[in-house]
């Protein structure tokens, strides 16, 4: 077996470039006529680009020809960063995955992002490529490449553990899924899986670390195992994209257990809605919930209906022509103390502006966006 290779991002750490000498610096006029390329040739590629995004690319007049070059190559750096944004667009499958309409680009250039970072277990490489989240939650384009001359063919691929960590947050907990893409070529070496991330707290800018492990290709219904691969493959990578939500704090009440609780936040975004709760009923309800009908005693334990525990907090989101939003692909309740929050998280990427209210223990709340 080979060893296992783990990815880590090198930091640029204080200090670390002083002693570097960087030779005879540019003249102002050769800055000037680099400056000058650069710009012409990326208003040919990218003509919509506004005139104003590019005025921080200007060359300025300083005191010191070394200063000069630095702000020459961070203006250079930010220009091609700002086309490159510009051209960003997921993978086709992952883009199916999401539902993602052609003209959803908008969303994808600030809430998506690349990230092409690897690992490698006994020749086969898994590569997180891209991303896209909102404040909580997070789904991550995974490919797995086994090596040359490979074909991975198997009816399911699945990994037999995989867990994800936070290394610059504390206190979050969540929850993890990891789904495997139709394959668009049965007959190459590649296929793919969609990471998810379901965090009890925010995690944009976050650092993740992911660790999968023991990938098995197989066809249940044949019951045939093709492949049994052990080891891990460990990825990490920097969460950096923009929380595209919108949040409102309509401070509204709703009949919650027989007593009345505030409404302090919905919280709305392409992906996902959560209403949050607040108000002593809820930890009395926390302390001592009712029984629901579908819990069977058995012993010592009590198994209960998820669907009813559902039920107990009735969420509807309503859409400007009247209808009902449907497709939803998980459903959560957090209790913590005095405040409750109920997510949804959608089958699809929709647009915010569809939305008109939400309707949530029998009250209907209104966005006015």
């Amino acid at each position: 077996m080979s060893e296992n290779k783990k990815q880590t991002d090198e930091r640029w750490l204080p200090g670390k470039f002083d002693s570097i000498e960087f030779g005879e610096p540019l003249e102002q006029a050769e800055i000037d006529s680099i400056l000058r390329k650069t710009m012409d040739k990326i208003d040919q590629e990218k003509s919509g680009i506004a005139e104003d995004a590019l005025l921080v690319a200007q060359p300025m007049s300083v005191k010191k020809k070394y200063f000069s070059v630095f702000v020459a190559c961070a203006a250079l750096f930010l220009a091609f960063t700002v086309s490159a944004v510009a051209y960003f667009q997921l993978d086709e499958g992952f883009q199916k995955f999401l539902k993602l309409d052609k003209d959803q680009n908008q969303l994808v250039e600030k809430a998506g992002t690349a990230i092409n970072v690897e690992a490698e277990n006994q020749g086969y490489r898994l590569v997180a490529r891209e991303s896209i989240g909102d404040r909580n939650k997070v789904y991550i384009l995974l490919d797995l490449i086994a090596p040359e001359g490979t074909v991975l063919d198997a009816k399911d691929y699945a990994f037999r553990n995989f867990h994800f960590d936070l290394t610059n947050k504390n206190n979050i907990s969540g929850g993890s899924t990891v789904n495997q893409l139709p394959d668009a070529d049965p007959t190459d070496n590649k296929i793919s899986f969609v990471f998810e991330i379901d965090a009890s707290e925010e995690i944009v800018d976050a650092d993740i670390f992911l660790r999968l492990s023991g990938l098995v290709g197989y066809n249940e219904e044949e019951e045939i195992l093709y492949l049994d691969l052990d080891g891990n493959w460990d990825l990490a990578f920097p969460l950096c994209y923009e929380d595209v939500s919108v949040i409102f704090q309509p401070q509204v009440t709703v009949a919650f257990n027989g007593e009345d609780v505030k409404v302090t936040e919905i919280y709305l975004s392409p992906l996902s809605l959560s209403v949050t709760l607040k108000g002593d009923a809820i930890a009395e309800y926390d302390r001592t919930p009712p029984p629901l009908p579908s819990e069977i005693e058995t012993g010592d334990f009590a198994i209960v209906d998820y669907e009813d525990t559902m039920e107990r907090f009735p969420i509807q989101i309503i859409l400007q022509d009247g209808s009902v939003l449907t497709g939803i692909r998980s459903e959560r309740i957090g209790i913590e103390d005095d405040v409750l929050t109920r997510s949804i998280l959608f089958d699809r990427v929709i647009e915010m502006s569809d939305v008109a209210a939400v309707k949530f223990l029998g009250e209907t709340i209104y966005l006015n966006k």
